[in-house]
């Protein structure tokens, strides 16, 4: 039974600065995990005091807006105003990505 011969296998090469590129990418990423993590254990140390403390305070009082009259009932409450300026955020954050990423393509990178 005769054999055939084999060829030696050329491993796949590899680019360096892709290598490269990909180990940015990675630890850049691990970074802005790590940031974001010690932003939010932050944040929960801070809601955890506030939450303390506006145990220890005494019931605010109920009061009107001054020279609001009919509009009163319009003011929109401190969660309508977050959840419209967050929109409006992520909106311009998804607009600014958008542009960049054609802006990215025009400079054939």
């Amino acid at each position: 039974m005769a054999t055939e011969p084999t060829s030696p296998v050329n491993p796949t090469p590899v680019n360096p600065a892709s290598a490269q590129s990909q180990n940015f990418i990675e630890v850049f990423s691990q970074a802005s995990d790590a940031v974001l993590e010690s932003i939010a254990q932050s944040q929960e140390l801070i809601l955890a005091a506030a939450k303390q403390a506006a145990a220890n305070l005494p019931q605010a009082p109920e009061i009107t807006l001054p020279f609001t009259g009919a509009l009163e009932s319009t003011v929109p409450s401190a969660k309508e105003l977050i959840d419209v300026s967050f929109t409006f955020a992520d909106k311009w954050l998804a607009t600014q990505k958008s542009f960049t990423e054609k802006y990215l393509a025009l400079t054939n990178a």
